[in-house]
């Protein structure tokens, strides 16, 4: 009887093929989840930048309001951008003081990218928020 267990012992050395396809179609199922949610992770990133850079040169922009009396023509004013976001630009209302819009967008995220995330963000004196899109026509 010992003699037949350690037989089937010494035979024992070793996975099936049929446990490693069990264990391949494993981990093919979890990374066929895990991955688009990283991408789609990344690309809220990039676009959380886009918001930050807008929000701080906004303050940038209220800075020179109070130096020079009116807000700057250009992005001129010391802006900081994130490596992940493009160019700002500033688009004033009537006079210079009565309020502005700054855009930008990131340079990361593909034009093919996720519905809910667009390149283009602007950042409106009047609400105080980023939103998506370019700047509106009137301020």
């Amino acid at each position: 009887m010992l003699a037949r267990i350690r037989k089937a012992e010494q035979n024992d050395k070793g996975f099936t093929l049929i446990e490693l396809l069990v264990v391949v179609i494993i981990i093919g199922i979890l990374s066929a989840i895990a991955i688009p949610t990283f991408l789609k992770q990344r690309e809220k990133g990039w676009d959380k930048a886009v918001k930050s850079d807008l929000r701080n040169n906004a303050l940038k922009m209220e800075e020179y309001l109070d130096d020079k009396g009116v807000y700057p023509a250009t992005a001129d004013a010391g802006f900081k951008q994130s490596d992940t976001v493009g160019p700002t630009t500033v688009v004033l209302g009537a006079g210079g003081a009565t309020g502005f819009c700054i855009q930008a967008e990131s340079t990361k995220i593909d034009a093919a990218s996720v519905a809910p995330i667009t390149r283009i963000q602007h950042f409106l004196s009047k609400n105080g928020k980023p939103a998506t899109g370019a700047c509106p026509a009137a301020l």
